[in-house]
């Protein structure tokens, strides 16, 4: 009988692609009772970056690679197959990924994106001040502003690799 695992999670999570943990936990569900499991760790081309190999017991829940440390701002994927209780052979991989994101304060250069300063002025009148006809002294126009929209138009030199 062949066993395949599904539900695979990365930290309790499925695919996450900004994972914030240098030493990821691994789980997965199999419906039937399991004698072992294997879990290898692929970088995007396919190599094998790390391994467990075979390991006797049932796993499943926050499985950890030994060895294994992400770097920071890398896309990975895993597999991991089960052999059952009841035959020699393994089931088939079951497949998904996972990426790091920004793990060290090195890592973010870029200036945050911030609006101009200006001074805001808040309106404080009342029901009470619109039946006396009193009104604000500032004209509409210099007391209420458009929301700032922080955006920013701009030139890819090279071709994209990626990008989240």
């Amino acid at each position: 009988m062949s066993v395949i695992a599904t539900d695979l999670r990365v930290e309790h999570l499925h695919a996450p692609l900004a994972l914030g943990e240098r030493r990821p936990r691994f789980s997965w569900i199999v419906d039937v009772p399991t004698a072992a499991y294997e879990l290898e760790l692929l970088d995007r081309d396919g190599g094998l970056v790390a391994g467990t190999g075979r390991v006797a017991g049932l796993g499943g829940v926050l499985v950890e690679v030994p060895g294994f440390i992400a770097e920071s701002d890398t896309d990975y994927r895993w597999r991991v197959r089960v052999w059952p209780t009841d035959a020699g052979e393994p089931g088939p991989w079951a497949e998904s990924r996972f990426g790091t994101g920004l793990l060290d304060p090195a890592d973010w250069t870029a200036a945050w994106v911030a609006a101009p300063d200006s001074a805001t002025a808040v309106e404080r009148w009342t029901m009470l001040d619109w039946i006396m006809g009193r009104r604000p002294e500032e004209p509409v126009e210099r007391r209420l502003r458009p929301v700032r929209m922080l955006r920013q138009r701009f030139e890819v030199a090279r071709p994209v690799v990626r990008a989240r």
